[in-house]
């Protein structure tokens, strides 16, 4: 898999929902308030074609590219992840043999700040099967979706007294859909072309 440079025709952005979140209560206020909803979504857009490039360890194929953006949704919070990495911020498949699993992974490692010392999240889709996917088949939602195991993490050190402090949240709940770019509303054009039209007859009244 070549890293995404943009979008192309086997460029897709997937959305999880993520449901049913649990974990250390700073984290879950952080994200959700005082919502009793723990329903989350994680926005991915990255190359589905993981055909090639893949380097081959103890019979298994793994590879890790970057993704073009990764976002974590929340009623409280929007965490854009930086994209371009292909280390930290990463697409990571395995194509593995007989004794193995199949995987697929989006994460992000946000870096270190103060206080925090690390802060990622990340989402994982494992193909207990072992059959539901190879790598000359490009990933799409119905694939993620039909394997049996899901994972999402947030999580991150903090600075509490002085000491360092792990928190997390997560969750096994998930539904994976395709979504599309957000189209312009159709009267856009037609709004905008008008308020020229009104700016240039202002301009005449004045001069």
């Amino acid at each position: 898999m070549v890293a995404a440079t943009g979008a192309s025709a086997a460029t897709k952005t997937f959305e999880a929902t993520v449901t049913n979140v649990t974990g250390d209560a700073e984290l879950i206020a952080e994200l959700f308030g005082t919502s009793t909803d723990r329903t989350l979504k994680l926005r991915a857009t990255f190359e589905t074609d993981v055909s090639t490039g893949a380097s081959t360890s103890s019979g298994s194929d793994y590879l890790r590219s970057s993704y073009d953006a990764f976002s974590l949704i929340a009623p409280e919070t929007t965490i854009n992840a930086p994209a371009g990495d292909s280390n930290l911020h990463r697409v990571y498949t395995r194509d593995a043999d007989t004794f193995s699993n199949d995987f697929i992974q989006v994460g992000s490692f946000l870096g270190s700040t103060d206080p925090a010392q690390y802060d990622r999240f990340y989402l994982s889709a494992i193909d207990n099967d072992r059959s539901t996917w190879s790598r000359s088949n490009p990933i799409s939602a119905s694939i993620l979706n039909s394997f049996s195991i899901q994972s999402f993490r947030y999580e991150k050190y903090v600075t509490v007294n002085d000491s360092n402090v792990y928190q997390s949240v997560r969750s096994s709940n998930f539904t994976w859909a395709e979504v599309s770019a957000v189209p312009l509303p159709a009267g856009l054009p037609l709004l905008l072309a008008g308020l020229g039209a009104l700016g240039i007859a202002s301009r005449r009244r004045r001069s």
